[in-house]
């Protein structure tokens, strides 16, 4: 569909073409993304109120393993067109492994995010505290699960080779 994705699937790096298909598919045809690796704890009907919602993975980051749209949400317009110029084969031949969170999160803030890990809606974006889809404290493995939360995000990081997935779960253990 764009420069990006077929690099992205020629290199076999098939979590960089969810980053786009994703928001593709939630703007093309609305709905709720998840990665494979979150666990609905209670209903997500409460969230439908919006026009889109997310939460915080941190204080400092939008996640993109749970994200919910309505068909043709202009702020997810904004996020697909980002990748219409973009490749993922860099000049230099190496990869541009920018994850989406950082993407999405720094379009947000340019739309007016403030990374507090506090409820805030921009332009219809309705984003939620941690604890609402991500209790699970990605760098220590601490799961904070409260009243508010709806969904667990594990973290599998599928898309990280597996002796660097290794080495993650051995340093949270420490």
């Amino acid at each position: 569909s764009n420069q990006y994705v077929k690099e992205a699937y020629e290199a076999k790096k098939f979590a960089f073409v969810t980053d786009f298909v994703r928001l593709y598919v939630m703007y093309t045809y609305g709905g709720i993304y998840m990665d494979t690796d979150v666990e609905v704890v209670r209903s997500l009907d409460d969230f439908l109120k919006h026009q889109a919602f997310s939460g915080f993975e941190s204080s400092n980051s939008i996640p993109t393993g749970i994200m919910g749209s309505e068909k043709d949400f202009p702020l997810f317009k904004k996020l697909l067109d980002y990748y219409d110029d973009k490749h993922f084969i860099k000049k230099d031949g190496s990869l541009d492994t920018t994850t989406n969170t950082v993407t999405i999160t720094n379009i947000c803030k340019e739309c007016g995010l403030v990374l507090n890990n506090r409820f805030q809606v921009l332009d219809g974006f309705a984003l939620y505290p941690n604890d609402y889809f991500c209790p699970l404290e990605n760098e220590t493995g601490v799961l904070r699960k409260t009243e508010n939360t709806a969904a667990i995000h594990w973290f599998a990081k599928s898309w990280v080779e597996e002796k660097h997935r290794s080495m993650m779960a051995f340093t949270r253990v420490l």
